[in-house]
């Protein structure tokens, strides 16, 4: 028994070096912030351990775990709305749905949004460091530039859109 334990010990850390980078991407696409999407992947981790029994092996592991990593999210950004921190769910559920682990190469995708971001002017690159990089709130950014929140919502809600179509853009004349 013990070395079943072993195996699947082994088992789980080799599926586990193979696909964290790409869980890693995965979850920078649902949390937008560094620090916090290093946090979920190992929280990712400890959760997909305990619950590794439950696995089937030769079965997609990238996907088991990037549920994981998809609940793991919307708890963490639950607990951060509840202290104040706002994030819409709806909005993490459509990344979620447009950043499956099965979507082709998740590091070429975040290679593009990386290209894609690069393109956007200094206002709206300032918005999206205001907003993700340094955690501002909506109310604090709708302050700062004298406007509604409803009216940041929109101004995010638009970049967000526009990266979204620039990848796919990108994505499909790679693949044509």
């Amino acid at each position: 028994m013990a070395k079943q334990k072993g195996e699947r010990a082994d088992e789980f850390v080799q599926l586990w070096t193979r696909h964290s980078r790409s869980l890693y991407v995965y979850i920078m696409t649902l949390v937008f912030k560094v620090n916090l999407a290093e946090d979920i992947l190992q929280e990712t981790a400890i959760a997909a351990w305990k619950e590794f029994d439950n696995f089937t092996t030769g079965s997609n592991f990238k996907a088991w775990a990037s549920k994981i990593a998809y609940y793991r999210a919307i708890t963490v950004l639950r607990q951060r709305k509840a202290a104040g921190h706002e994030f819409h769910l709806q909005c993490l559920e459509l990344l979620a749905e447009d950043a499956t682990p099965d979507s082709p190469d998740p590091d070429r995708r975040f290679e593009l949004l990386h290209e894609c971001l690069q393109a956007l002017k200094q206002p709206e690159l300032d918005l999206l460091s205001h907003r993700y990089g340094a955690g501002d709130t909506v109310s604090s950014i709708a302050k700062r530039l004298n406007k509604t929140d409803s009216a940041i919502y929109k101004m995010l809600e638009k970049v967000h859109r526009w990266l979204f179509d620039c990848v796919t853009r990108k994505l499909n004349a790679e693949s044509a």
